[in-house]
């Protein structure tokens, strides 16, 4: 088999999988696996010839009428060749095979040391921020300060300028378009991830909290991506922001589609597109029929549709992707319950999750429920690092390094996951239309073609299962749903119904 060139500045993919029963996690290229796999395939293989050659040698013991020492001279010379080659073979399967797990653990050794430094980092970056913290609210340098000297640098470069505030803010915005990799870069996205997961340590200084009660959050779960974005809510409310709101959700449009999906790319273009869709559904849900066996479902759930931090109709908003980071309840969560349950899934229904952005953590809050019999789960650039996902239930994350989406939530906690990485715009120029094109749909549909053509196991095993997830089906129903917010509080408690 051919392999087909990488999309458009497409790149190697990057696997961190777990390896079964040892409690470590594997990374390295989808290459390198791939070639670890074929060692282990090469000495299983040299096993078995292995094994048929000495079964040829026992039958042929067994079938000779000839006693000790009068076996004709060749003949002896073809059993000693034989033994000889026997040996080799043996050798050779064991090396083979020795040589792909040999590699394959020390890559999770040199994985596993690398994480555990990177947590020591991380602690030793929350300490330092609790100490700065601590400092600004000791050395009169409350935020308040900080936010006048903001408000008057601005002014000032107004008033020299000749320019309003709100141009200053469009040249700023061009500037980040027109200079997109500082934005668009695997550095920039490590440097958001560490931030975000140290805002809590920061604001345990700030406050004075002591030690023990910051020790006793931790052990709560209460993290500082989680804490942090509660936070930013709770502020917001006080000044009229972020208002929570019942959900209302209904049905738009019903289609027979023909077939299930049967590759990755096949599942990033079923997503709903609600900032273009008509109807402006987020929310798509597909039904596989198969005489004989209970009805199978596919659900796709859209990203954020606006960042208005002023709450209006739309549940796919940013208040919905702060309280989802801060694992509380959402409207657009609420809404995907809502419309499952009216499209016919039970708790006891096959169903794999799939969602974009917004639509993945959406995705990973309703595995982590254990509400249903969830199959699979599949994100694509979503912001659900914090949620515990279940290690029964499998889970692909589909990343491109650039992208900060995903590096807003913070550290992966499922270690069972399996985390495919690429490099979207290592050779080729970032566009400057978007602000973060690395998390544009269009550029996961191009990762999700270079995840289809992975042959490392690692991959392999998990997108298997999902490709064949809705084969046999004589009918494939698909249904679309829209989410809109209701001012009445009472909605929320009945589901929207």
């Amino acid at each position: 088999m051919t392999d087909l060139p990488d999309p458009p500045g497409g790149q190697g993919l990057r696997v961190a999988a777990p390896i079964p029963g040892s409690g470590l996690v594997v990374v390295a290229s989808d290459a390198l696996l791939s070639q670890l796999d074929s060692l282990r395939s090469l000495g299983e293989t040299l096993q078995s010839c292995a094994d048929v050659l000495s079964s040829v040698i026992s039958e042929s013991h067994s079938g000779s009428l000839a006693g000790p020492g009068t076996e004709p001279p060749e003949l002896a010379e073809v059993r000693r060749l034989v033994r000889a080659t026997l040996q080799l073979l043996g050798d050779a399967a064991d090396r083979a095979t020795g040589l792909g797990c040999g590699v394959r653990g020390t890559l999770a050794r040199y994985e596993n040391s690398e994480r555990q430094i990177v947590a020591i980092g991380h602690l030793a970056a929350e300490g330092i921020a609790e100490v700065l913290g601590f400092e600004v609210r000791q050395f009169a340098l409350p935020l308040a300060t900080i936010a006048a000297v903001a408000i008057g640098g601005v002014l000032l470069s107004a008033a020299i300028t000749g320019r309003s505030p709100a141009d200053l803010a469009g040249d700023v915005q061009t500037f980040l378009k027109v200079h997109g990799r500082i934005l668009t870069n695997p550095l920039t996205v490590m440097v958001i991830r560490e931030l975000v997961s140290d805002a809590d340590g920061f604001g345990a200084g700030f406050m004075l909290e002591p030690p023990l009660l910051a020790t006793m959050k931790s052990a709560r779960g209460i993290t500082g991506v989680s804490s942090s974005a509660n936070t930013v809510v709770d502020l917001g409310r006080r000044i009229g922001l972020f208002e929570p709101t019942g959900v209302t959700v209904h049905k738009t449009s019903s289609f027979e589609y023909g077939s299930p999906p049967a590759s990755l790319v096949d599942r990033s273009n079923s997503f709903p597109r609600p900032l273009t869709d008509p109807n402006g559904e987020q929310i798509r849900i597909d039904r596989y029929v198969e005489p004989g066996k209970p009805d199978r479902f596919d659900v796709y759930i859209a990203g954020t549709a606006t960042f208005d931090p002023k709450t209006g109709d739309e549940p796919f908003d940013l208040q919905s992707d702060l309280s989802g980071v801060g694992q509380k309840p959402t409207a657009s969560c609420q809404a995907v319950l809502d419309a499952m349950h009216e499209a016919g899934v039970t708790q006891h229904s096959p169903v794999v999750l799939n969602g974009y952005s917004q639509g993945g953590l959406i995705a990973s809050m309703i595995a982590a429920s254990g509400q249903y019999d969830v199959k699979g789960v599949v994100t694509f650039g979503a912001p659900s690092a914090q949620v515990h996902v279940p290690p029964s239930i499998p889970v692909l994350t589909v990343r491109n390094s650039e992208d900060l989406v995903p590096a807003t939530s913070g550290y992966d906690v499922n270690s069972h996951a399996v985390v495919v990485t690429r490099d979207a715009f290592a050779h080729r120029a970032v566009p400057s239309d978007v602000a973060v094109p690395a998390h544009e749909l269009s550029v996961y549909q191009e990762t999700a073609a270079v995840v289809d053509r992975s042959r490392s196991s690692e991959v392999r095993d998990v997108l298997n299962p999902l490709n064949s997830f809705g084969a046999g089906a004589t009918r494939v129903d698909s249904t679309l749903w829209v989410a809109r917010r209701v001012p009445d509080l009472a909605s929320a408690a009945t589901g929207g119904r």
